[in-house]
């Protein structure tokens, strides 16, 4: 589905970053952390907008090895519990005009 060679960019750059638009996203994100997993030990993974049960589940019923993800790190989750220590509440805003 992805128009780019995942593998190659994968192993001549350190950091890649992948902007999806949404109705794509499942699929792209699928193929992306399921590319990384098969190239690399380790990967870290940082989630906008799905939960660390979401995205666990999700993850293993496409077949991706879970124990390669060094850090499958909600931001929701960060907003939560910023909230819940601080007592202030959270909001997340987009200004990049993403879809």
């Amino acid at each position: 589905m992805l128009k780019i060679n995942l593998e190659m960019e994968m192993k001549e750059n350190q950091v890649v970053v992948f902007v999806v638009p949404s109705k794509n996203y499942r699929t792209a994100l699928e193929e992306i952390v399921g590319a990384a997993t098969k190239i690399h030990n380790m990967i870290c993974y940082l989630s906008l907008n799905k939960s660390y049960t979401t995205l666990t589940k999700e993850f293993k019923g496409e077949g991706i090895d879970t124990k390669k993800i060094l850090s499958l790190f909600s931001f929701k989750l960060l907003l939560s519990q910023f909230s819940a220590v601080t007592g202030a509440s959270s909001r997340v805003t987009t200004t990049c005009g993403c879809s």
